[in-house]
């Protein structure tokens, strides 16, 4: 948590400035991460640039979801210019597995008629970076559904706090 720390000592830490009242608040450490976390993913949310790379992607996700103890599977949807128009989280699970539901998922993506491309994306807890035969089968299963509606799977990415796997470099798409 933030510890209070009187104006008078603010040169012993670096601090020339002071909060109203003459007191200096400083963050912890986990404050900060926490803070910058949320500025990243709020910032990744709300970008108008062009996702061109599995490793910018996966970047801000091994941030957001790298060090989760349970599984969490999502969905970036893209405009034609490969923007991100939304960032939707389908589903929390536990450690090893969660239950993904096509039907939630196209619901939520006819909602959005700019949408001409998908990244899925889920972290694996236990830190394996390897499509499992169940995120295989569900990649094939998403690709199959968006060719008939005419949007593109771009990529499945896996991600842990230690890297990330793409289909897309992997050749399971």
């Amino acid at each position: 948590m933030c510890s209070d720390v009187k104006s008078e000592d603010a040169a012993a830490y670096g601090s020339q400035s002071a909060a109203p009242g003459g007191v200096l608040t400083f963050m912890s450490e986990d404050d900060v991460l926490r803070a910058a976390l949320g500025i990243a993913a709020r910032r990744f949310r709300t970008s108008r640039s062009v996702l061109s790379k599995p490793e910018d992607v996966a970047a801000c996700l091994r941030l957001r979801l790298g060090t989760s103890d349970v599984e969490n599977f999502g969905a970036l949807l893209l405009d034609q210019g490969n923007r991100v128009i939304t960032d939707l989280q389908y589903a929390e699970g536990i450690a090893a597995r969660c239950n993904v539901y096509l039907r939630v998922f196209l619901k939520d993506l006819m909602s959005h008629d700019r949408c001409t491309g998908v990244i899925l994306y889920h972290n694996h807890p236990a830190g394996q970076l390897s499509f499992s035969t169940g995120d295989i089968k569900l990649t094939g299963r998403f690709k199959t559904v968006l060719e008939a509606i005419e949007v593109r799977l771009l990529d499945h990415l896996i991600v842990t706090a230690e890297g990330y796997l793409s289909a897309s470099s992997e050749g399971v798409l």
